[in-house]
């Protein structure tokens, strides 16, 4: 066999806590990566430790490009040049941060770690793709991909005020705040905000381009120059100003179908342009649409069958002459300088500044915190890491892995794989448990703050069991953060903002949970007899097992294919709200208990409501004036479906 690598070793060293299935893949990666012949591991740099490769550039000499690089450490490769012919991956807490410049020629760029390519002069890719997924991984950074690669934004506030432009190709948001104060370049061919806020007050100017605004508050205040506009997710284009004078396409379609989509919204038919705007249920309510001389407006509503119409401002006068070409080039100068101004003003040139190299010394330990920093510094799996007068802070690359750990203050995963198979705990009142790294606090045996439980980065308490006591809170912000977990909350909340944050978990409550993110709870069992659930994101809550006294859904597609049952709760309320929200659904009322769904809009349509028994049913609908009834059957005393339901009785 050939020489294994540290890393390797300490992988497969693991294999008490990890499961068969995560052991085989993380150690057949390892193996993998030890099995890479002399030549190819001399194409390959690997910078483990904290600030370790800080200032360099890569490659030295232009014919020397690299195969990879991989910046695992904290602060591994801020300030660096880097130029690789494969994939660059910025792993670690501000690994690539303010890197002058991240270049792919042949692969992927990752931006894996908490604020790993912040503030970035340039990152591009000429055949690859961008995936921004840790906590505000690529905040205010210039990002671009040529070849119809996509920028992924999956991290909450990953892509915030950044620069993105991907040649024919496309931009998706689906994170938390993702892309909260982006601008999007006329280059991309389509923008998709899934993320609960992606795109919130951000500029969308991509001319012939497609905007989808498919998640909760997705591109609320945002401006959006773009022929095709969808607002499927709830309040998706709230107070949006939606401009057509700019576009070179003389045909524009608008399309508010969430719930109150568009309430606030104002869209400006420009002359020459045809705009069509397509109404559902509640989605135009209060949107404004202006129709400017020498416009053709068309408006698809029926206020009289349920349809809300828009308030339309008609300018337009018979009479009235006016040289739409001649108008346009007027704008299309106006636009311009604009776009050039906001450039100017958000993407400061400070930024682009290289400061001098500081004195690299080890950051000083606090009497009452400790740092741990350097590659399995603090890792101790016989002995742990206790902080009986303070906080712990883990910012190195493995630094504090497969150990117990307690601090009675503040405990900070922010390294890559930092706290990674160990157990996490902080004293009742003295201080969160952050887990900011990317795989930061993966596979936890146990996770139980004294406060809240912050995960923030991608796969950050993944495949954990995680308890937060009194009223305090859970937040799954990054990507997969918690997903394949057990989740419990005492009195408090439990908030699944990123994309597949809580994918196909156990969610224990008694008092909210929450499902924001792009298939945030897909497929998860939520089990609450007197809690609640709201189903906000899109597909928030599909395939999922349901027991909450109440629950709200208001995303597109956020119920599909879900089960929702009332064993064990007497009084249960479905709210029914969003665009196709209950499509493939099914509620099962049980005996003895009091159900009522409540539909607006198409949002019960294809849902299929079931009273069992003794159990009394009530349902909300106006299928004549069009508001979607569903599917409503009297059944036998009888219950299918298993009794190990989601609360695990």
């Amino acid at each position: 066999l050939p020489k294994i690598f540290s890393p390797a070793v300490a992988l497969c060293s693991l294999k008490s806590m990890l499961s068969k299935m995560v052991l085989f893949n993380l150690c057949f990666i390892a193996l993998f990566a030890a099995t890479i012949s002399e030549s190819d591991q001399s194409q390959q740099r690997e910078c483990n430790e904290w600030q370790e490769c800080m200032y360099e550039v890569f490659p030295v000499a232009e014919d020397d490009l690299l195969q990879n690089v991989i910046c695992n450490g904290a602060a591994a490769c801020q300030h660096s040049t880097i130029s690789a012919k494969s994939d660059v991956s910025c792993n670690g807490y501000e690994s690539c941060k303010e890197a002058l410049a991240i270049h792919s020629s042949q692969g992927d760029v990752f931006c894996n770690g908490p604020s790993s390519c912040h503030f970035n002069a340039e990152i591009a890719t000429q055949n690859g793709a961008v995936s921004c997924s840790g906590d505000n991984a690529c905040f205010k950074s210039s990002i671009s991909t040529l070849g119809g690669n996509k920028i992924i934004c999956d991290g909450c506030d990953s892509c915030a005020e950044a620069f993105l432009s991907a040649a024919d190709s496309v931009a998706e948001c689906s994170g938390h705040t993702a892309c909260t104060q982006a601008l999007f370049l006329n280059t991309l061919n389509m923008a998709t905000c899934n993320g609960f806020y992606g795109c919130f007050k951000s500029k969308i100017e991509i001319g012939d381009g497609e905007a989808r605004c498919y998640g909760g508050h997705s591109c609320q205040q945002s401006t959006i120059i773009a022929t095709r506009i969808s607002g499927y997710g709830a309040y998706s284009l709230s107070r949006a100003q939606i401009e057509t004078d700019s576009l070179q396409s003389s045909a524009v379609t608008v399309e508010a179908f969430g719930y109150f989509a568009g309430q606030g919204a104002t869209m400006t038919c420009a002359c020459g342009k045809t705009c069509n705007v397509y109404c559902a249920g509640n989605g135009c309510f209060e949107m404004n649409v202006v129709c400017e001389q020498g416009s053709d407006c068309n408006v698809h509503c029926d206020d009289e069958n349920g349809v809300a119409c828009p308030l339309v401002q008609d300018l337009r006068t018979d009479d009235a002459a006016m040289d739409c070409e001649q108008d346009a080039v007027a704008v299309a100068r106006k636009h311009k300088l604009a776009h050039n101004v906001v450039r100017q003003h958000t993407f400061d040139d400070a930024y682009l500044t290289v400061p001098d190299p500081p004195q690299i010394i080890a950051h000083a330990q606090l009497k009452s915190n400790k740092l741990c920093q350097g590659h399995l510094e603090c890792s101790d799996a016989e002995n742990g890491v206790s902080m009986e007068n303070g906080g712990l802070t883990c910012t190195g690359y493995e630094s504090c892995a497969a150990s117990e750990l307690y601090a009675s203050k503040a405990l900070k995963c922010s390294g890559y794989m930092s706290c990674m198979a160990g157990s996490l705990s902080t004293k009742l009142g003295g201080g969160d448990i952050e887990c900011n790294g990317h795989l930061s606090c993966y596979q936890a045996s146990s996770i139980q703050s004294g406060q809240n439980v912050k995960c923030m980065s991608s796969e950050s308490c993944a495949s954990s069991a995680v308890h937060v006591r009194d009223a305090y809170r859970v937040h799954c912000d990054g990507p997969m953060a918690c997903s394949d977990s057990k989740l419990e909350a005492d009195a408090g909340d439990i908030h699944c903002n990123g994309r597949s944050a809580c994918t196909n978990s156990l969610i224990m409550l008694r008092n909210k949970a929450w499902c924001n993110g792009h298939k945030a709870c897909m497929e998860a069992e939520v089990g609450s007899i007197v809690g609640s659930l709201e189903c906000h994101g899109t597909f928030g809550c599909k395939n999922a097992k349901i027991n909450v006294q109440t629950l709200r859904a208001f995303g597109y597609l956020s119920l599909q294919n879900a089960v929702i049952d009332s064993r064990d709760i007497s009084i249960m309320s479905v709210e029914v709200y969003g665009y196709m929200t209950g499509s493939g659904a099914s509620v099962e009322c049980q005996p003895g208990s009091k159900c009522m769904v409540y539909c607006l809009g198409n949002a019960c349509q294809d849902l299929q409501f079931n009273c069992r028994g003794s159990a009394q049913c009530e349902f909300q609908c106006d299928a004549e004036n069009g508001v979607a009834c569903p599917s409503f059957s009297q059944l036998e005393d009888e219950n299918p479906i298993p009794k190990d339901d989601a609360n695990g009785n």
